[in-house]
């Protein structure tokens, strides 16, 4: 993804609705599936099965998911972090830092923090399309 400063905002607001909309199915995926445990509870023998072990992988497979956008954000950060140590550092020592290094250290801050704006929305996406499709699935 280009790092672009003017739509992060309208990437925001598209984050607040896909939250949204995964609240809402998620209320509506727990009351299609509660049935389902609690028939599990009774009779474990005649449970649905397959719906029960959807439940696990689907939230494991998610959370992997999820985990790994994380991680990709806090590596870049981290990145950022020390590129711009290493610029200070030699900065501080007197050493020349011409303008194409500023604009440098200004495009790396800027993509950093477009794309740290963009990392809810890249750690709600596997919830968000697991939800919505068990939503539309068990309607």
């Amino acid at each position: 993804m280009t790092a672009n400063p003017f739509s992060m905002w309208f990437d925001f607001a598209q984050t607040c609705i896909r939250a949204t909309e995964t609240m809402v199915s998620t209320h509506n995926v727990l009351l299609a599936r509660t049935p389902i445990i609690m028939a599990a509870w009774q009779s474990p023998f005649t449970a649905d099965g397959r719906e029960l072990s959807l439940m696990v992988t689907e939230k494991t497979d998610a959370f992997g998911k999820a985990a790994r956008a994380q991680d990709r954000g806090a590596r870049r950060l981290r990145q950022t972090g020390a590129a711009n140590a290493r610029d200070m550092q030699r900065l501080a020592s007197g050493q020349p830092f011409w303008p194409d290094d500023w604009m440098r250290l200004m495009e790396r801050n800027v993509a950093t923090t477009v794309a740290m704006m963009a990392l809810p929305g890249k750690m709600l996406a596997p919830y968000h399309s697991a939800v919505t499709a068990n939503d539309r699935r068990l309607r």
